[in-house]
């Protein structure tokens, strides 16, 4: 026998050093698989025709406290982070198949103090049907006696619609957390309804 073994993620990330006003950028190139504990089989390795540029933008800030992306944004719904180097689980989570991943997209985020928030205009069309782009997501993070909470809210044009909550913390010396989303359908994608007898 002989051991099955697959790159899961090859990723070159470059950014500029982020300051407290200014210009500044992240940007990947590579290939991410993101297996999940549904999808956990991974088949194949990275081949070199299929690296891509999975995400990348431009953060402007004008002020220290405002910052502004724009370009392949990574979404903020959820816990879990796509590459398996930088995600705390073996495998991605069963709720991170039914969340965006990363997409086109402006993203304005203010801090408040002990709390952030955010809005953001995109072009996903992962929660869409029909394929269809577009939606906007607003949300609020932060901590609170050591507890650390996020909340957000994604309308989708013609698709899912998404809030996403995720709370988090240490218990003995251990983190836990918790991803929980409550999805709708809008009615221009749901399935009619069959008549009854």
């Amino acid at each position: 026998d002989t051991e099955d073994r697959h790159l899961t993620d090859f990723v070159l990330e470059l950014s500029a050093a982020p300051a407290a006003t200014g210009v500044c950028f992240t940007a990947a190139v590579g290939q991410l698989k993101t297996p999940t504990v549904i999808n956990g089989g991974i088949t194949g390795t990275v081949p070199a025709d299929n690296i891509t540029m999975p995400y990348g933008w431009v953060t402007v800030k004008p002020m220290d406290a405002l910052s502004i992306d724009g370009g392949r944004l990574a979404t903020k719904l959820g816990y879990e982070a796509a590459a398996t180097y930088a995600n705390q689980n073996i495998l991605l989570g069963g709720v991170w198949n039914s969340q965006p991943l990363f997409y086109e997209g402006l993203r304005a985020t203010y801090n408040f103090g002990s709390v952030t928030g955010f809005v953001e205009a995109n072009d996903d069309a992962s929660t869409s049907p029909k394929g269809e782009g577009g939606s906007y997501v607003v949300g609020v993070s932060g901590t609170v006696s050591g507890v650390n909470y996020a909340v957000a809210y994604s309308d989708a044009s013609n698709g899912r619609n998404i809030i996403d909550i995720v709370v988090s913390g240490e218990i003995a010396g251990t983190t836990v957390a918790a991803n929980l989303d409550y999805q709708t359908l809008d009615n221009a994608v749901k399935v009619p309804e069959i008549g009854r007898a």
